[in-house]
Order: C-alpha cells, then structure tokens, then sequence
C-alpha cells in the first residue's frame, strides 16, 4: 500500500471549474468537493524520467516489470461516502487489489484492479473510494492498414499553390429562377 498526503486546495478546484467552463468564482473554501471531481486528488507525481514509454506516469503503486508496454484503461467505479471539503487535508492510500495474468490470440495479457481510498483528516472511514481496471497488453504486432509509400503512390504532391476545389466553370443559364417565374428580376448573391 501507497499512502501519500493531498489537500484538495481552492486553486486546484477553481482551474478545473474554469476547465469545464463553471464560473470559478462559484466554488469557496470549505463547500463540498462536486463529485466526479476526484480526480484532483489522485494525480501522480512521477518524475519524468520515470515516465512509461507512452507517457503515462504509471498506475502509481510499486509494481513488477510485466514487459507489457500498452496500458488500457478497461473499467472504473467510484463510491461516495461522504463529501471532501474544499481546503481539506486528504490521506490518499493506494493498493493494487489483484493482478491477473492471462493469455489472449494477441498475445500474453494482465488485467490490475487498483483501489484508491481518500480519507478526511479525523476521519477514520474513507470519504471517497476508487477502484480502477487496467489492461496491461504486449506491443502490437498488428501491421498498418497500408504502407505508407504504397498510398502515396500516385498521388498529386500538395504545394503551396495546390487548388483543393475544381475552377469555377462559367456560369449557363439552363433555367429560370424563382424570381424570373414571379417576374421580378434576380439579383446575383
């Protein structure tokens, strides 16, 4: 288990209203953390030189090499207890739950279930909890749908004067307009 100390600060909370477009001037110390809004408090702090090749900063538990490079969120629940007050200290304590490993036609898998608990200061029971599913996959084999060279083979090369619309052809009448049916004259747009 990982335990790590979080305050679920007013500044924190006002960028992420203004993120998502609420007026952050609505948000005050000590009102209730809006649900869904977690995620604030569950943030990695991995350097980046530990960073996984794809850029995740890991599933922030201490975990064996699998030598499964994708990574694939497969399933998430959360269950709310109680509310975590704006401006709250918060004990975040994280465990994997289970590690499976199994076998699939692409190739070895694992499938992590993690469960993150975020407790109030004074409080013993957890306000929040996370639980998180994670595949963990081999490196693709799949080919592209088409090789690259081979689908620019033929094509017109694009410049800096390359017309994306056919020229206009000079207009021909072949009918009347409306306003010609109604005799009024018709004024071009």
């Amino acid at each position: 288990m990982v335990e790590r100390r979080e305050t679920c600060s007013l500044a924190t909370v006002r960028r992420v209203a203004a993120m998502l477009d609420i007026d952050p001037d609505t948000v005050a110390a000590d009102d209730a953390l809006p649900r869904g809004w977690q995620f604030v408090l569950l943030g990695a702090d991995t350097r980046r030189s530990a960073l996984r090749s794809d850029g995740f900063p890991g599933l922030g538990i201490p975990m064996p090499d699998l030598g499964l490079p994708r990574l694939m969120l497969a399933g998430r629940s959360v269950s709310f207890h109680a509310d975590i007050p704006i401006g709250a200290s918060v004990r975040r304590a994280s465990a994997m739950q289970s590690l499976r490993h199994k076998a699939s036609a692409a190739g070895p898998m694992a499938v992590v279930t993690l469960v993150d608990e975020l407790h109030v200061d004074g409080h013993d029971s957890a306000a929040i909890v996370e639980t998180r599913t994670y595949l963990l996959m081999s490196a693709s084999k799949a080919k592209p749908y088409c090789e690259p060279r081979k689908a620019l083979a033929g094509s017109t090369r694009l410049t800096s004067s390359t017309r994306f619309l056919p020229p206009k052809a000079p207009a021909q009448r072949t009918s009347r307009t409306e306003s010609e049916h109604l005799g009024q004259p018709s004024v071009p747009i």
